[in-house]
């Protein structure tokens, strides 16, 4: 539940503020580096699909407006993942089949 808890709470930041910062990109990698032995690797690749997007959110904010279609494109993204995720992680935190 904390690698889904860690990454629900990534993809909400970027949602409500638009802007990442590096240091929690960072942190999101770290609390979620056990994904890999808990989970297949669609929720490897998701989880460093979002670290991806997320710091190239942030770079792209550093840009300036001459970056807004890319940046525009990133949060997009980032609008349509939290279903994404739950989608993707329930078959393994799904405690309610025997």
């Amino acid at each position: 539940m904390a690698v889904f808890n860690s990454t629900m709470k990534m993809l909400a930041s970027v949602d409500q503020t638009a802007n990442p910062d590096l240091s929690e990109c960072f942190k999101f990698i770290r609390e979620t580096r056990d994904h890999e032995f808990l989970f297949g690797p669609e929720v490897a690749a998701f989880i460093n699909e979002v670290f991806k997007k997320a710091t190239a959110l942030h770079a792209q904010i550093q840009v300036g407006p001459g970056g807004a279609a890319q940046q525009t494109e990133i949060m997009t993204w980032f609008l349509g993942q939290m279903g994404e995720a739950r989608k993707l992680f329930l078959p393994y935190v799904d405690f309610r089949k025997p």
